[in-house]
């Protein structure tokens, strides 16, 4: 059918097949297949460390994190061409989040923010760790950790360079509830390691590469006793996350 300018538009003479619509459904789905098994990698076995990816860039661009999450999976979804098991998958992923940014702060009207070679490199990993380690982990804090001390633990475990003003934000808590219940949370999960307060301190102190001779100075103790310290309450965290 036909207007009177000759252009034609849906009746009952010329609406498509119903096998016609199926063939080009197909022919869509089957054109975005590589992205949806892309999808749902980052949402299954590597989610923590996509979202991860995504809440850095979305806290340094000052962009809401579900916005800038669902562009990137809208982007991601689109791409035809993608091979899901390439080695440098991850970083490709990486680069797209990127890309969702760029175009929310163009949208925006906002200028991009300047990231150095170093910080995208770290933002662009080769691979993301799965999350085994990290379940395990959350576990092991449901036996040990009361709710509130869980949650905000949970946070810290699950988030990447994330503060306590931010996990208090999520958690819809105080600040001081929240650096409260970090504080209990990290005294009874020495409880339940087994670390003494010198293990405890040599160890957090390795961990921030804090100067052993300083560490020393603070628990009156020599630098050898401090690596010592250290060791020992490495080995009591890796024998407790068995």
């Amino acid at each position: 059918m036909a207007d009177e300018d000759g252009v034609r538009f849906a009746g009952p003479d010329n609406l498509p097949s119903p096998r016609r619509v199926r063939r080009a459904h197909e022919s869509d789905r089957a054109a975005t297949e590589p992205g949806r098994a892309v999808v749902d990698l980052i949402t299954g076995k590597y989610d923590r460390g996509f979202r991860r990816c995504v809440f850095t860039w979305a806290r340094r661009s000052r962009l809401d994190f579900d916005e800038l999450y669902q562009e990137s999976i809208e982007r991601l979804l689109k791409q035809a061409t993608v091979d899901p098991g390439h080695p440098q998958l991850m970083a490709w992923v990486a680069r797209c989040v990127r890309f969702a940014e760029l175009e929310l702060l163009r949208k925006a009207g906002r200028a991009p923010v300047a990231t150095d070679a170093e910080t995208l490199a770290a933002l662009a990993p080769a691979q993301w760790d799965d999350d085994d380690d990290t379940e395990r982990v959350i576990g092991l804090l449901d036996t040990v950790l009361p709710e509130a001390q869980r949650a905000v633990v949970e946070a810290l475990v699950r988030g990447d360079s994330v503060n306590l003003v931010e996990i208090a934000d999520l958690l819809g808590r105080s600040h001081e509830a929240t650096r409260q219940n970090k504080s209990r949370a990290a005294k009874t999960l020495c409880e339940a390691i087994g670390l003494t307060d010198a293990e405890r301190a040599a160890y957090r102190d390795r961990r921030r590469d804090r100067d052993p001779a300083e560490t020393a100075r603070r628990l009156g103790v020599d630098t050898a006793e401090v690596a010592r310290l250290a060791r020992q309450a490495h080995d009591k965290v890796c024998r407790f996350l068995q």
